[in-house]
């Protein structure tokens, strides 16, 4: 078996681990007898786009399902997933609820093929410790809760080309403790949910070792601390939900987040004698998402990561550091009439690295060292003139020799905020512009914007100073550079201060500081 056969694996062999994780979860959203149950749990997983097959025998107040199987088609791979699973139980407990109650080692197999690619199969053992989920409520109106003291996914074994290997070869186990979680789910045409739930840690420990590359190995263990979770949604029934942009028109939202920390990672890399080694970690992270049929938004965030690498082809440690780390994007996702609000905004805060990486250019450590900060914060309106989930299927519906549709335009841009600072300098910026798209004549063919930017830039000089000292920046440069900025900005308040305020007027006019460029 070759190594790029076994890394390619990986990410069937995680998206199947993670179906397994949440099987407990779907059957969770069930009804309040144990036949309910079941018919709930065969409806929500179809609604995914998964064939349901079991045998089920009803023994006094249980439900036993053996012989389960899921099935499912690959969008676009022309590929099938199968999963084979354990027993499990559908327990009434007397008292108006419903306990799912699965074996401490439940077995779960594989099968992933794909066209023109050798198919993989594989076992894995899901493991727990005083694990418990009861339903309760009434039909189409379902309570759940859920507990374990521990919930471990180990993979067993793996078959891929013709050979089958064992942990000693793919060692893959992911375990959570300490786990709870509740939700509700209401079914009408629309099955609705509202889940939350926590985890105190979760651990994974990942060591590959390809039996034909001896040399090479990929070891990665780690802990994540605190996880919490939340989602509310809707889920439209009978809907193919491969689709998405059916699935949203038909219903389909789901606004959920999560956040954990601190977290912490070992990991070592042998690829033919190429060694990478290192650690890494953060003191907490976050990631939010939006979508329904109006809005589609992502957000993430974390705060005080760092990675220190040695390796083989490294001449030293390397350590790097970033305080804050944030990501946010908003945006419509319907054609309308009016133009609607969106959001980007990007921050890269407080990064720093090790004076040895500063040393390779920064010998003498002329550079102040201080940490390093990008921040931009974008708004405006724009309006779409297509579905955002079904642009792809528009552009390729064009015919031959047909120029490309554009699929929105921009109406206001607004820069609410800028920062870059770096190396003793400091760039800083506000501004918005109007755009008229009735105009394409004033700028050759596109909009006219109208509105004003304007940028203060302090230690400049300074930079380029040091830039000379340290040979990085011919004299000839330096002063070209310097010109320019003279004909772009004006003296601002406080030493090695610089101000600039760049206007695009009525009359498609491109003034700087009242002098026109345009």
């Amino acid at each position: 078996m070759t190594k790029g056969i076994i890394m390619t694996r990986f990410a069937s062999l995680a998206s199947t681990s993670a179906l397994a994780l949440c099987l407990g979860a779907g059957a969770a959203q069930a009804d309040i007898t144990a036949q309910e149950v079941w018919t709930d749990l065969q409806a929500y997983m179809t609604g995914f786009g998964y064939d349901i097959t079991a045998t089920t025998a009803q023994s006094g107040d249980t439900l036993n399902v053996t012989d389960l199987t899921m099935s499912m088609e690959i969008p676009d791979a022309e590929g099938t997933v199968i999963i084979r699973m354990g027993d499990l139980a559908l327990v009434d407990r007397g008292d108006g609820t419903v306990s799912l109650s699965i074996p401490a080692s439940w077995p779960l197999e594989f099968d992933v093929a794909i066209a023109g690619e050798d198919p993989v199969s594989g076992r894995l053992s899901y493991l727990s410790e005083g694990m418990e989920t009861v339903i309760s409520g009434s039909p189409g109106d379902t309570q759940t809760t859920v507990g374990a003291d521990s919930i471990t996914v180990q993979l067993d074994e793996v078959t891929a080309e013709g050979e089958t290997f064992g942990s000693d070869v793919f060692r893959v186990v992911i375990g959570m403790d300490d786990v709870a979680g509740t939700g509700t789910m209401k079914v009408g045409e629309l099955r609705e949910f509202d889940q939350s739930g926590s985890v105190a840690q979760v651990t994974y420990d990942i060591d590959v070792q390809p039996p034909e590359e001896e040399e090479d190995r990929l070891v990665l263990t780690g802990t994540l601390d605190n996880l919490a979770f939340a989602a509310t949604g809707a889920i439209p029934q009978n809907t193919d939900m491969a689709d998405m942009g059916a699935a949203v028109e038909a219903g389909f939202a789901v606004d959920a987040s999560y956040s954990y920390g601190p977290t912490q990672a070992q990991f070592s890399f042998n690829d033919n004698g190429d060694t990478v080694n290192g650690t890494a970690g953060a003191a907490t992270g976050s990631f939010a998402m939006m979508m329904n049929g109006d809005r589609l938004s992502y957000e993430a965030g974390g705060t005080d990561a760092k990675i220190d690498l040695t390796g083989s082809q490294l001449p030293f440690p390397v350590s790097l550091a970033m305080a804050e780390t944030g990501f946010k994007l908003s945006v419509p996702v319907q054609p309308t009439d009016d133009p609607q609000d969106f959001e980007l905004d990007v921050t890269l805060g407080g990064f720093q690295m090790s004076d040895m990486i500063w040393s390779l250019f920064d010998m003498q450590g002329v550079l102040p060292r201080d940490p390093a900060t990008i921040d931009i914060d974008l708004s405006g309106q724009a309006r779409l003139f297509m579905n955002l989930f079904k642009i792809e299927d528009e552009m390729s519906g064009m015919g031959m020799g047909q120029a490309p549709a554009m699929p929105g335009e921009l109406h206001q841009v607004t820069l609410d905020g800028l920062l870059v600072e770096a190396a003793g300098a400091r760039l800083t910026g506000e501004g918005s512009f109007a755009i008229d798209n009735t105009d394409m004549e004033t700028f050759d063919g596109m909009p006219r914007p109208e509105g004003e930017l304007n940028l203060t830039l302090r230690g400049a000089n300074a930079l380029m100073d040091n830039l000379v000292q340290m040979g990085l920046l011919p004299q000839e440069q330096a002063m070209g550079a310097r010109m320019m900025m003279g004909m772009f900005a004006v003296p601002g308040d406080g030493e090695d201060t610089l101000k600039s305020t760049i206007e695009v007027n009525e009359q498609g006019h491109v003034l700087a500081n009242g002098q026109r460029l345009r």
